[in-house]
């Protein structure tokens, strides 16, 4: 006698065919999500990537140096001017210290050249003192001072080497020309004196003894006069030099 299988109203058999099919789908699906993450996106199995070192500060061969030491290639990307750092340190690194990199990646430097420049302050009829005070404050140095006559009162700045604007680094050099007033004293005839006496001469009316050499002249008193430089009746100013050639005898 053969029975005939009912189910429940409203709860429909599932079929072993449909239960299959549903199998088949899933596993092709899971076997697509192995295929992408193993074959088209692997991901590491360990972590190859490095820090990368920080290099700020470090003149750019030593800079270089040890960024390829760590494995990273260099690229000197920009040279930019910078208030503190001198000419070839590095300023800024690119990416910044610490990152984590594949070996050979690229690292692009940023380096000094040196603070940005000033302009010479106008220090032109300010007195020795107060010139050097302004330069000094501007960042120059001042190594050295000329003098010239001028009708200006004496140690009174004329000009500066470079001149008025000229743009320099701090630290650098600025030389100063100042008046030794005007030249308004005649030089005397110094010929056949000796050196004292000469000195005393040229001191008496507010000049001294500048360079002085020797030179061999037969007949002439050992240590007089035999030239003098300027001449007599050239005017010099305050504290101009009288050079002197004195005779040697043989």
């Amino acid at each position: 006698m053969r029975f005939r299988r009912f189910t429940p109203e409203g709860s429909p058999q599932v079929s072993r065919r449909f239960l299959v099919g549903l199998g088949v789908v899933a596993g092709a699906s899971l076997l697509g999500y192995l295929l992408a993450a193993v074959v088209l996106f692997p991901a590491p199995i360990t972590d190859s990537t490095v820090p990368l070192p920080s290099v700020l500060g470090q003149p750019y061969s030593s800079a270089e140096a040890t960024l390829q030491a760590a494995g990273f290639r260099v690229r000197r990307e920009a040279e930019l001017p910078h208030p503190t750092a001198l000419g070839g340190i590095v300023v800024w690194q690119d990416p910044p210290p610490d990152t984590r990199l594949p070996p050979s990646a690229v690292v692009r430097l940023t380096v000094s050249t040196g603070p940005e420049g000033s302009a010479v302050p106008d220090v032109v009829n300010l007195d020795l003192e107060l010139a050097r005070a302004v330069l000094v404050e501007a960042g120059f140095r001042v190594v050295g001072v000329d003098s010239v006559a001028a009708l200006s009162a004496p140690g009174t700045v004329l000009a500066t080497r470079p001149g008025l604007g000229v743009v320099r680094r701090p630290g650098d050099s600025v030389t100063l020309v100042v008046s030794r007033g005007p030249a308004d004293i005649q030089v005397p005839a110094l010929r056949g004196l000796t050196r004292g006496q000469a000195g005393e001469r040229l001191a008496a009316i507010g000049l001294r003894v500048g360079y002085v050499r020797y030179e061999d002249r037969p007949g002439a008193r050992d240590g007089a006069v035999l030239e003098q430089r300027p001449g007599p009746g050239v005017r010099l100013p305050r504290r101009g030099r009288v050079d002197l050639i004195l005779a040697r005898a043989p």
